[in-house]
């Protein structure tokens, strides 16, 4: 015969309270467990994305350090420039006070001149040399006095010299040099060797 217990196993009340309470303890173990690890995760995340944007910004502070450094040479190397060119500037004032009118006494200059000295002092130039004939000495200072570049042309010294049985003339010519002189300086050069 089979016995057939029709009434339900009873389990005790503490039993079941002990067990909901170890089944709530665990589930919130659980959850925190996760909250920990998802803040924990995010936390990693953030400072992860903190050292990536750390890193790009010594990056870009390296690169701009370096930009300043290429900026300090390339001012250095502007300010060097500028120097020479200022230089250079008043290189060319002085190379313009005795030039033009220097290629134009050679330009007038007699075959039979010889020039051995030229000063030029403040405001005036003096010409000095040698030559066979009186009339070259005249046709220079005609050159000189029609010119742009001199005025009030004088002849200031003329003695005869024997050289090696030779007859010759030292000069010493004196003019002034005019203040403002146009470009026709080949136009004059020109005239004065149709002059001569």
């Amino acid at each position: 015969m089979i016995k057939i217990n029709l009434v339900a196993k009873r389990v005790p009340k503490e039993h079941l309270l002990i067990q909901k309470q170890f089944l709530s303890l665990t589930a919130a173990t659980v959850a925190s467990v996760i909250i920990v690890v998802m803040w924990v995760s995010a936390v990693l995340t953030i400072k992860a994305d903190v050292q990536a944007e750390l890193e790009k910004e010594k990056t870009e502070k390296q690169r701009l350090l370096i930009i300043n450094a290429k900026s300090k040479k390339l001012k250095a190397k502007i300010k060097r420039r500028d120097e020479i060119l200022k230089a250079i500037a008043v290189l060319e004032k002085q190379k313009a006070g005795p030039r033009p009118f220097m290629e134009f006494l050679n330009d007038i200059l007699p075959s039979d001149i010889w020039l051995s000295r030229i000063s030029n002092k403040g405001g005036s130039i003096s010409v000095g040399g040698f030559s066979f004939a009186p009339q070259a000495v005249a046709t220079l200072m005609r050159s000189m006095d029609g010119s742009k570049y001199f005025s009030k042309v004088e002849l200031t010294e003329v003695r005869q010299l024997l050289v090696k049985g030779e007859k010759i003339k030292s000069f010493t010519v004196t003019a002034k040099l005019r203040k403002k002189q146009d470009d026709s300086f080949g136009k004059d050069a020109g005239k004065a060797k149709e002059d001569g």
